[in-house]
């Protein structure tokens, strides 16, 4: 709660130690939450058809400020520093 208060909206971290190191896998790299990369949030952009190539037929019902809010949301950004 100390976090809001401050207006972090971050959210709540996950630990690296509750990753399972997968069979083959580098044992301190396949800890770390692939979802807080820049890769895995560019890559859930250009899935989503948001980014590198826009998916314009997709999206042409939203304004580009709605595109750009929904992009944040894909990207999972922490809002507060936006």
């Amino acid at each position: 709660m100390a976090k809001l208060r401050k207006g972090d909206l971050s959210g709540v971290e996950t630990p690296h130690a509750v990753f399972i190191p997968l069979p083959g896998k580098d044992p301190v790299k396949s800890r770390i939450n692939p979802r807080i990369t820049k890769e895995y949030k560019q890559s859930c952009l250009d899935i989503c058809g948001l980014g590198t190539i826009p998916d314009e037929a997709r999206y042409a019902h939203l304004t580009a400020q709605e595109k750009e809010a929904l992009a944040l949301i894909v990207k999972r950004v922490d809002l507060s520093t936006v």
